[in-house]
């Protein structure tokens, strides 16, 4: 069913860049739907897609200042993009049945994975057809995430961690916990190892088989999926308000208190430190010491903690945005920046931004429209919003085309053209790490 959508556009044009914005589009499309082959539980059956893929178009409108001429060093190396007319506009929109949990693109981009209810999605990136589904496999999936042998890994509140095989469309393995695993996405570990927590239980599994004689315990239930540094160590926030690092051989390393709060995720850097949230903002050494000291002028830090460059990124309980300095955990200083970007009226963010290729951050937190800012002076570059005021969820994705995917609440999946040619060139851009979800340091 087609939604009308409430569009506020705006262009972010840098001078020096090949990819900045130049113009607007107007054209509407529909595509049609196609009968993809349908695999559930395991069994084929052959049904059309529910999926409607969508061009969509609203109303532009210039809402911020461009800003400085060039972009930061920071961002890495130059990436070529042809100038794209339809910067901060819907390319176009599907509707699933629930909520939409945080997504996982495929390595070849070509195709997004969503979990929706008791069902994963395969859609095409291309203009979001439905490729296939899988249900049957619990009444409440975590959000997905992408192997290195393409398989879809998600956790299910039936107690079980299942790889779904893309082009089998059924499981290849599922390993069994003793708790639901559907609260939290897992994590890939290196030589294809995944770890994932179940109640209060951290689990590390090869395939279908335990690595662990023992798993690991971690005496109160889990607030965050796990993190993988690159030696395999895993990094993991417990309701009891530390955090936690275990071997590879699912032994503890150390715990650290994070405050008056627990700590809602984790954050791995390129030398290996470890951002993590709670009662305050928190930077440690792979051996648990402090890399410098845990910094309280943010409140409760309340999302993953997004790396660029020398910044920080991330939410607070108190509905703002916040960017603090690599070196020393302070604000940034600078326009906007130094008291935090005012993001919600109420209540807290609970998903981190994503900071694009062009150092564009996108947010659509639990609000319902999709925000754009600067990095320079915070300002809202283009926005897009939903008529129907439903929020939006999860941590966004962008390909290399420029193409940004986010979910809403009530099950809409947006694709949104940005002014950025992938993520940022960052140890962790995202909320999970990179585009196939993975958790895993680069």
């Amino acid at each position: 069913m087609k939604k009308m959508f409430f569009l506020v556009v705006g262009c972010l044009c840098f001078a020096a860049l090949p990819y900045a914005c130049t113009g607007n589009n107007n054209n509407n499309e529909t595509t049609t739907e196609k009968a993809p082959g349908e695999k559930v539980g395991g069994e084929t059956t052959e049904e059309k897609g529910t999926g409607e893929g969508t061009n969509t178009e609203g109303t532009t409108e210039a809402v911020a200042d461009a800003g400085p001429d060039s972009l930061p060093q920071e961002t890495g190396p130059e990436v070529v993009f042809e100038p794209n007319p339809n910067v901060g506009k819907i390319r176009w929109t599907v509707d699933l049945p629930a909520n939409i949990l945080s997504l996982a693109l495929s390595s070849d981009e070509k195709t997004i994975y969503a979990t929706s209810g008791p069902t994963l999605y395969a859609l095409t990136a291309e203009d979001g057809t439905e490729e296939w589904k899988m249900s049957g496999i619990g009444q409440s999936l975590s959000a997905p995430v992408v192997d290195a042998e393409k398989n879809i890994l998600v956790g299910s509140v039936d107690k079980s961690i299942y790889a779904i095989h893309p082009t089998l469309k059924r499981w290849a393995w599922k390993f069994t916990a003793q708790a639901p695993a559907d609260a939290f996405p897992p994590a890939l570990g290196p030589e294809g190892t995944a770890f994932f927590v179940a109640g209060n239980t951290l689990y590390g599994i090869k395939k279908n088989t335990a690595l662990w004689a023992t798993q690991y315990d971690m005496g109160d239930e889990a607030t965050s999926g796990p993190a993988v540094a690159k030696d395999g160590t895993v990094y993991v926030c417990v309701k009891d308000k530390t955090l936690h690092a275990v071997d590879k051989d699912g032994k503890q390393k150390w715990k650290k208190s994070v405050g008056s709060e627990p700590c809602p995720a984790i954050s791995i850097g390129a030398d290996g430190t470890i951002y993590a949230g709670g009662g305050m903002l928190h930077a440690f050494k792979p051996d648990g010491s402090t890399v410098w000291s845990p910094q309280s002028q943010y409140g409760n830090v309340t999302t993953a903690i997004v790396i660029h460059g020398s910044s920080l990124y991330f939410g607070s309980f108190n509905g703002k945005l916040y960017k603090a300095n690599v070196s020393d955990g302070k604000k940034s200083s600078g326009p906007n920046w130094d008291a935090g970007l005012s993001i919600t009226i109420s209540g807290s963010i609970d998903y981190a931004p994503t900071i694009g290729a062009s150092g564009i951050i996108y947010l659509g937190d639990s609000r319902p429209s999709l925000e754009a800012y600067s990095p320079f002076n915070g300002k809202v570059q283009w926005a897009v919003g939903t008529a129907s005021r439903t929020p939006f969820t999860g941590h966004p994705i962008i390909a290399s085309d420029g193409t940004l995917y986010l979910g809403t609440e009530q099950g809409t999946l947006f694709a949104v053209w940005t002014e950025s040619p992938g993520p940022a060139n960052s140890p962790w851009p995202r909320g999970q790490g990179n585009n196939q979800s993975t958790s895993l340091q680069p």
